[in-house]
């Protein structure tokens, strides 16, 4: 529905920029925007990926974002990112950080890598 919309670039420029980061946060969650946000982190084009990557990067410093990317699936794509161009690394570091302080969620990442690597 947000595609449809035309809602993605808005959130990313939303989010990118920091403006009205506060009232944002909480319509993202409500909107089901993260497993969007990610499947454009895994299928986007490279400035698409950047992007999404700061926005994502963004919501991880809320903890409530956090418990919402622990489900989305993304800390295998966040890896990956690591090894791509040097914003893209600079995100993922940022947002593996940032997820790192919520113990429950890293239950959540690990097994997700588990899943992975089996």
């Amino acid at each position: 529905m947000l595609v449809e919309l035309g809602a993605i670039p808005l959130l990313i420029e939303l989010f990118q920029d920091g403006h009205c980061y506060k009232h944002s946060v909480s319509v993202v969650r409500k909107s089901d925007a993260v497993p969007v946000l990610v499947e454009l982190l895994r299928d986007g084009n490279g400035e698409v990926r950047g992007k999404v990557s700061g926005a994502i990067a963004q919501l991880s410093y809320n903890e409530a974002d956090r418990a919402a990317l622990a489900d989305s699936g993304e800390v295998p794509i966040l890896i990956e990112l690591l090894y791509e161009l040097e914003d893209l690394k600079d995100n993922a570091a940022e947002i593996l950080v940032n997820l790192a302080e919520d113990p429950c969620s890293m239950i959540q990442y690990l097994k997700q890598l588990m899943f992975l690597h089996s």
